[in-house]
């Protein structure tokens, strides 16, 4: 039963103290501490088996402090710090794109700012990204066995860019528009040249035909999307995860956040 129940104290007609949601089986759903009507001091998501889903500081209703959103298997998939809502400083991203990639860097005004680092699974660095005000617009070389292998071209927003393994094959490519992806992108099997999606981007938006493919080049899948109707993802002022379920308690707006994080930190979970 996925009904959603509630318990707390109401003081003076106002939330105040621990607030628990919870499933009709009993799952604990959040724990949400309140202060006169206001989220105020630390909260906390959890997943159905009880482990820390999102974890984040509040003052009078908005985040402002610590925030983590985790993994089913406790990896990180984002953490950093908000101030009234709007990330800040140093932030940890990982890149779905392609397993064990994570991104970091500064956030300022709430959106990329400077140059973040995509590092591997230990910590490596392997390219470095600029970005103005949010867009990527250029990239360093990726640190591969042979650099001049890496085909990866971005100038001033615009361009082709290129994902590789450590042994320098390709895992994923595809253009870069103004900043964010647009186009046509392609996937590829592991330690292989043969592609497991061909997929179409407009930003943070899933649109045309999407196909997903068997190893031996044959169509598993293929899904329609048509931009802004039905099933096309389209972040705007609120932290949404590419499964449609929210990164904050009860859909809280953390403003500016969702634009810039579903760039490249979020479309590997559209693939299959």
């Amino acid at each position: 039963d996925g009904e959603l129940h509630f318990t707390g104290t109401i003081l003076q007609g106002k939330k105040d103290g621990e607030w628990i949601e919870y499933l009709k089986s009993r799952e604990l759903k959040t724990s949400l501490i309140y202060n006169q009507g206001y989220l105020d001091g630390k909260s906390h998501g959890y997943f159905p088996d009880g482990s820390v889903e999102w974890e984040g500081v509040f003052k009078k209703g908005e985040l402002d402090g610590p925030y983590a959103y985790y993994l089913s298997d406790s990896g990180i998939k984002f953490k950093g710090q908000f101030a009234k809502n709007i990330p800040v400083g140093e932030w940890l991203e990982k890149l779905e794109i392609v397993p064990g990639f994570y991104r970091k860097g500064t956030y300022k005004n709430g959106l990329k700012e400077g140059e973040w680092q995509l590092v591997g699974s230990e910590g490596k660095i392997l390219q470095a990204e600029q970005y103005e005000k949010g867009k990527l617009m250029s990239l360093g070389e990726f640190q591969l066995p042979n650099p001049e292998l890496d085909k990866s071209k971005v100038k001033n927003g615009n361009g082709k860019r290129y994902f590789y393994n450590e042994q320098g094959q390709i895992l994923a490519k595809g253009k870069l528009s103004k900043g964010i992806e647009k186009g046509t992108w392609y996937f590829y099997f592991p330690e292989s040249n043969r592609i497991s999606a061909l997929v179409q981007l407009a930003g943070s938006e899933r649109v045309g035909t999407w196909y997903f493919y068997s190893y031996d080049g044959d169509i598993l899948d293929q899904i329609a999307y048509d931009k802004g109707n039905g099933k096309s993802y389209s972040g705007q002022n609120t932290l949404k995860l590419a499964d449609g379920e929210s990164g904050f308690p009860n859909g809280l707006i953390a403003d500016k956040f969702a634009a810039m994080q579903m760039n490249m930190a979020s479309m590997g979970q559209f693939l299959k």
